[in-house]
């Protein structure tokens, strides 16, 4: 009889080395994801106590909370169903859905870039009012549209990089329903190395933080005199804010007429443009004015535009011609 624990098996040896290496693969895997558990905890318990120490010493302390927040030592972060209660009144609260952060770092403390989201910052009319601690009355000609709530979505990026000295920020916010806006500038010859004192900031409280972070917004400023416009752009949208109030009060007024006829193509002339592009701009803002049209403007600039040529005689006027702006719908 054969000793079958004897008898060679075919490709023993290979199906056992893939064994090995499938235990060893599933060991790395299981350590490695152990590892970035433990980093997120990590991350967020830290994620955590700097967002409680933001509104440390002020009077929304202890009245901010949160059913979610997640951290990743990536510079991720995420807080979810968020609700903020009024310094003078317990029962007036505003909610937001979430707000995500992400946030990545250069080669050194101020090079990087950082992009966060806001979903759902909401609140009723009434309830807005009682957080503002202002009359509910003042909301009266916002109902008057239909309007009983606002809700928010909000965006902002900014990117830095330290060595060429390029900066670059963007932002956008949508009023659901209401109305739109946004830009986003970059800047060139820029010099943020003050703001590596931001994290000391996050050690103090109450009238020392304030009074800290006037101090540095000066220091920026005053290291920023150099500082150039590369390049610039903006979009404004009231539509469905512009259909409601039309509606209301049924149709354009005389007055908008005299004012969308006053707009001259030779201001934007004067402006830098040419005769074309100058009856474009005109056009937009006049649709604009009678129909509630949104509105774009964009930038060419050649050459970075120092920000103190504005305080020259005509400064303002070669800036605008500097900018070979446009505007559309």
């Amino acid at each position: 009889m054969s000793d079958l624990s004897s008898t060679p098996i075919p490709g023993a040896k290979k199906s056992r080395g893939g064994l090995i290496a499938l235990i060893v693969i599933l060991a790395l895997v299981v350590i490695g994801v152990g590892g970035w558990f433990f980093a997120c905890s990590m991350a967020t318990k830290e994620a955590k106590m700097r967002f409680e120490k933001a509104y440390a010493g002020t009077p929304f302390e202890g009245l901010v909370t949160y059913e979610d927040f997640s951290a990743t030592p990536l510079g991720d972060l995420e807080i979810g169903q968020i609700t903020v209660t009024s310094p003078t009144d317990p029962n007036a609260k505003i909610t937001i859905e979430k707000i995500s952060v992400s946030a990545s770092e250069g080669s050194d403390d101020i090079s990087g870039s950082m992009d966060m989201t806001m979903t759902g910052l909401h609140s009723g009319l009434d309830n807005l009012a009682d957080f503002n601690d202002q009359p509910r009355s003042d909301f009266d000609e916002v109902r008057e549209l239909g309007y009983d709530a606002i809700t928010v979505d909000m965006t902002f990026a900014a990117s830095n990089d330290a060595k060429k000295g390029e900066t670059a920020l963007s932002m956008g916010m949508n009023v659901r329903d209401m109305m739109s806006f946004g830009f986003s500038v970059e800047l060139a010859n820029t010099d943020l190395s003050s703001l590596s004192k931001l994290n000391e900031l996050s050690s103090m409280t109450g009238r020392a933080r304030e009074k800290a972070a006037e101090q540095l917004g000066q220091q920026v400023v005053l290291e920023n005199a150099a500082a150039k416009l590369a390049d610039l752009s903006a979009d404004v949208d009231i539509e469905p804010l512009y259909q409601r109030v039309s509606a209301k009060k049924g149709g354009v007024s005389d007055r908008e007429r005299e004012i969308a006829d006053s707009v001259d193509p030779s201001f934007f002339i004067l402006g830098g443009q040419t005769p074309e592009q100058a009856q474009q701009s005109a056009d937009a803002i006049k649709k604009a004015i009678l129909e509630g049209k949104a509105l774009h403007l964009r930038t060419n600039i050649e050459q970075p535009i120092l920000f103190l040529s504005l305080s020259q005689p005509n400064g303002p006027l070669a800036f605008a011609q500097a900018l070979g702006f446009t505007i559309s719908n």
